[in-house]
């Protein structure tokens, strides 16, 4: 807080202006109140002068912290879905196109931190399916900045399952809430799984928002998020020509 001014501004009314600093995890403002104490009526009348955004030294507006954690399985089957080979997809643009005014439009000024892709890898023996994934993976970390794979495992429990993604996924979401690295987490999955770590991080004074499809998502999940962002068709514009896959398949075999 500033300063506060004290003063008479009518007879039998207390007249007072206090600037501050109001932040959350959307916007950080700098506000004028007005406050009228009516000795008379007994009423306390508070106006709002100004809002404004506060501004860093350098004169641009204090950007919101992202980070965005996908769950690739999930993910990857929306892409097929909608009939989009993941490589050629570009995961960059749609990490910028979420984390925005177009995933959310109350998000104005953010900052990006990082993209978090937790797949899960098939067991080495099964040598074509591993490496066709660690050489995915290694395009991803390689092509596109701030992006980062993490994995788990897959196992065979009559069918394949993932191992180690969802308790992976929501370590990082904590901790790096916990050292506030971010202000608002965006969660591209739909599983109940994901429910203890979104609540944990709202515990902790952070947002979470969720981005999902609505014919694979637990309603719960969704009743949980501060905001929702559905996937739609025109989330699969982001799709590339062969180059960027292709050019970084050559380049490693150099």
């Amino acid at each position: 807080m500033h300063h506060t001014r004290i003063g008479i501004h009518a007879p039998c009314i207390l007249y007072f202006r206090i600037n501050n600093h109001v932040s959350n995890v959307q916007h950080y403002f700098h506000i004028s109140y007005e406050f009228f104490l009516n000795y008379q009526k007994g009423l306390i009348i508070l106006r709002t002068i100004t809002v404004m955004p506060v501004y860093t030294h350098k004169g641009s507006p204090i950007a919101v912290k992202i980070m965005m954690f996908i769950d690739a399985g999930y993910f990857l089957h929306w892409l097929e879905k909608i009939g989009i080979k993941k490589e050629d997809y570009h995961f960059k643009s749609f990490s910028q196109h979420i984390a925005g005014k177009n995933g959310f439009p109350q998000l104005d000024t953010v900052y990006l931190v990082r993209t978090y892709y937790y797949d899960a890898l098939a067991d080495a023996t099964k040598t074509q399916q591993f490496n066709d994934q660690r050489t995915f993976h290694g395009y991803l970390n390689y092509t596109f900045t701030n992006f980062e794979v993490k994995t788990g495992y897959l196992v065979d429990q009559g069918k394949m399952a993932q191992k180690g993604v969802d308790s992976m996924m929501a370590f990082d979401m904590v901790s790096k809430a916990q050292s506030n690295q971010y202000d608002i987490a965006i969660l591209v999955g739909g599983d109940l799984d994901h429910l203890p770590a979104v609540k944990m991080v709202k515990e902790m004074g952070k947002e979470v928002y969720g981005v999902y499809y609505n014919e694979s998502v637990s309603k719960e999940l969704v009743r949980e998020f501060d905001a929702r962002c559905e996937l739609k068709k025109d989330n699969s514009e982001y799709k590339h020509g062969k180059t960027f896959f292709e050019n970084y398949k050559e380049y490693i075999k150099k």
